[in-house]
């Protein structure tokens, strides 16, 4: 499917849904950034269209953490 991702698609990811679900139904992030905090591995995931910021996935040793979108 070649359509825009759109703010909507966040609403198919929840939290303690695996990575490979955030990239199979959102694509690759238009920014990532990996921080290791406590002893776990954190990954940001930052979606953009144009200048937009569409939503962020937080993803902690493989698993969301949580989802921000904008409606």
């Amino acid at each position: 499917d070649s359509r825009p991702l759109r703010a909507v698609d966040f609403r198919g990811v929840s939290q303690g849904a695996e990575k490979n679900v955030v990239l199979e139904k959102l694509g690759s992030p238009t920014s990532k950034v990996l921080i290791p905090e406590e002893g776990k591995m954190v990954e940001l995931y930052r979606y953009r269209r144009g200048g937009t910021i569409l939503g962020t996935v937080r993803i902690v040793d493989g698993t969301v953490d949580r989802v921000d979108f904008i409606n």
